[in-house]
């Protein structure tokens, strides 16, 4: 490395220590000792140091090779930063204290000049306005160009390396892009300026972004306050732009008032036409902006409303709530014998006696129509019964079959998997496989937005609650509640829990009958897909037809 290099480096950095120590010892100067002259006075130093690195630094960077500069083991656009970001920031805190405690004068009226020197304390400190982030977007830059203007760029009291180093600050994205070639120096700053303008200041453009906004607008699908509030407000912002660019819309209102009402909800529509009356004149803009304005409001107090009376209705989510359901889940583990096969296809179990059967179910607790242990008969949900007499028990238990039945084992289902949902289950020893079928209705259940969708509904009369899927509730678009609550039997698997729950307005299909509310806990997952297998429906009587 060369001594000129040495030189250079030398007195790069000991104007940038200059600056630094600069800013430490004027910060930490006793307030009673600072005056106007001695700001003034740093003030000047400052940009005499200020200079001088602006200079060393050029010389660098343009006469010397990037090979040169790393042989230095100095990080120079590193230093350059942090040597300007002392340099800003004390001249902004002179500046600062300069201007709360400059004197202000008032001329009296016979001619006599009073000087009132002005206290820090008779101006509030007002936060400073920050300025607007561009990141290339069209339809932001009338405003970012606008702000930037008035507090930056007509500005003189800043230099014009500080207005650059401002400009760059305010860009992201594309923006930024475009700009980065600029080095951060005080003759760079017009260009880059210019440049940024001949980029993004193309009216052509912008009205055109403005219009596509205006148009592109969606339909409301329902009664929405806050559709009917951004409808309003886009609109009215589009405008205000267009306006803000020299275009005429003064007589636009009847385009408006047709683009604006094709895009309202068939209540809103109506109520429009409603308010018009036997008007045969064209309604203005402004007519059509007062009834949206009225409208959103109505909504947002009939909104209020309601939420009121719900709140009496709302469950605490600390209280932990557990329900139960009888569609009992089922482990796939012989009670007799331990084996993989249900008792009711177990052999051994076979051998023994009615009587000897009987008493192994009730001392294990085994229900007597389904043999399947944890419940009792009167909570059994299977619909079977004994094929001998009717009754509510299985076959094996028959008390008259005093023979061991016969088991097909080849003919009865083979379990695979260790656990199985009991929605249709097969537990009959008999070689004719039959299923069990579950009622289900079709049901009109209501939307957020007042739109009714039809859903099927699986009908439990064991279960102590209600439940209703994640997606259909994302499909109605429901408010929630939370709520702790354990779900045993559901899902397919043991203690769900479940974290909200939803109101569901049912209508019936049927017009004349009246609706219901019912409170349903919200699972990911009710059941696995049924029927598990189809079902001949051509021997069905014709009085029954499936929903």
């Amino acid at each position: 490395m060369t001594e000129d290099i040495r030189s250079r480096i030398t007195m790069l950095l000991d104007n940038s220590n200059k600056i630094v120590k600069l800013l430490t010892n004027t910060k930490k100067c006793a307030r009673a000792k600072i005056t106007r002259g001695y700001l003034d006075a740093r003030l000047e130093m400052l940009c005499e140091y200020w200079s001088s690195y602006n200079k060393q630094y050029e010389y660098i960077t343009t006469t010397y090779s990037e090979l040169d500069l790393k042989l230095c083991n100095l990080d120079l656009e590193e230093n350059y930063n942090s040597t300007e970001e002392a340099y800003l920031d004390l001249k902004t805190w002179i500046k600062d204290w300069l201007y709360e405690h400059e004197t202000k004068s008032i001329q009296t009226d016979d001619n006599n000049t009073i000087t009132i020197a002005s206290s820090s304390h008779s101006r509030p400190h007002l936060p400073p306005i920050p300025l607007p982030v561009f990141s290339g977007d069209y339809n932001d830059w009338i405003s970012h160009r606008d702000l930037y203007i008035s507090l930056i760029h007509n500005n003189n009291s800043l230099s014009k390396i500080e207005k650059h180093h401002y400009l760059k600050s305010s860009l992201t994205g594309e923006a930024a892009e475009l700009l980065k070639n600029f080095t951060l120096t005080e003759a760079n700053y017009l260009d880059a300026w210019k440049k940024l303008e001949e980029r993004y200041d193309n009216k052509r453009i912008i009205v055109n972004n403005i219009l596509n906004r205006l148009l592109s607008q969606k339909k409301l699908a329902g009664e929405s306050t806050k559709g009917l509030k951004e409808l309003l407000d886009t609109t009215s912002q589009c405008l205000d732009s267009l306006k803000n660019l020299n275009i005429c819309i003064s007589n636009w209102d009847a385009i408006l008032v047709y683009v604006i009402v094709g895009k309202l909800d068939s209540e809103s529509h109506k109520l429009w036409e409603q308010s018009l009356g036997n008007s045969t004149e064209i309604p203005t803009y402004a007519d059509l902006a007062s009834f949206l304005e009225n409208r959103f409001r109505t909504l947002e107090m009939i909104s209020s409303t309601q939420v009121k009376e719900l709140s009496k209705k709302i469950y605490t989510p600390q209280k932990f709530t557990s329900v139960k359901t009888y569609v009992t889940e089922l482990n796939s583990t012989c009670t007799y014998c331990s084996q993989n096969h249900y008792i009711c296809h177990c052999k051994k179990f076979a051998t023994l006696t009615v009587s000897e059967r009987q008493h192994f179910i009730k001392t294990n607790n085994i229900c007597f129509n389904c043999l399947i242990k944890g419940h009792s008969v009167k909570q059994c949900r299977q619909s079977t019964t004994c094929k001998k007499c009717g009754r509510r028990h299985h076959t094996l238990l028959h008390l008259t079959t005093l023979n061991k039945p016969e088991i097909t084992t080849e003919k009865n289902e083979s379990v695979q998997s260790p656990s199985t949902s009991c929605h249709t289950a097969n537990t009959k020893p008999e070689t004719n496989n039959k299923q069990v079928i579950l009622p289900t209705a079709q049901i009109k259940v209501k939307a957020k937005n007042g739109s009714t969708y039809v859903l099927r509904a699986l009908v439990d009369q064991g279960s102590q609650a209600s439940f209703v899927t994640e997606a259909a509730v994302q499909l109605l678009n429901l408010d929630r509640t939370p709520v702790i609550g354990k779900i045993t039997g559901i899902s397919n698997s043991q203690g769900v829990t479940t974290k909200s729950m939803v109101t569901l307005t049912i209508h019936c299909k049927n017009p004349s009958l009246s609706r219901i509310e019912v409170n349903a806990y919200v699972l990911r997952k009710l059941t696995s897909i049924l029927p598990s297998r189809e079902f001949p429906q051509g021997t069905w009587p014709s009085s029954i037809r499936s929903s």
